[in-house]
C-alpha cells in the first residue's frame, strides 16, 4: 500500500470529529506499542473482540479496524482499549 492509499484509508476510517468518553471500570488499555506487539503474534484477533484508540485516561470514538494493515496513529491517541467478547 503505498503512502496516498494509506492516507487515504486512514481518513476514511477516522470520524469527522474525535469525542473522548470516560473508560469503563472493563477492558484492557493497551498502548500502541503493546497492541502493535499482540496483533504481530497473534495475541488479539479481530475475532477476538473490538478496540477503540484512547489516551492514557480517555477513549475515543474512533474503532480499530482490522481491515487495515497498520495501527493508525492520531495526535492524543496514544492507546488502544480492548474488549473481549
Amino acid at each position: 500500500m503505498n503512502e496516498q492509499d494509506r492516507l487515504a484509508m486512514e481518513q476514511d476510517q477516522a470520524p469527522k470529529e474525535v469525542t473522548f468518553r470516560q473508560q469503563p471500570n472493563y477492558g484492557d488499555l493497551l498502548t500502541l506499542e503493546e497492541f502493535r506487539e499482540q496483533l504481530r503474534i497473534g495475541g488479539i484477533v479481530s475475532s477476538d473482540g473490538c478496540g477503540y484508540y484512547a489516551s492514557a485516561t480517555q477513549e475515543s470514538n474512533v474503532p480499530v479496524v482490522f481491515d487495515a494493515d497498520y495501527v493508525i496513529e492520531l495526535p492524543g491517541l496514544t492507546h488502544v482499549m480492548w474488549y473481549n467478547k
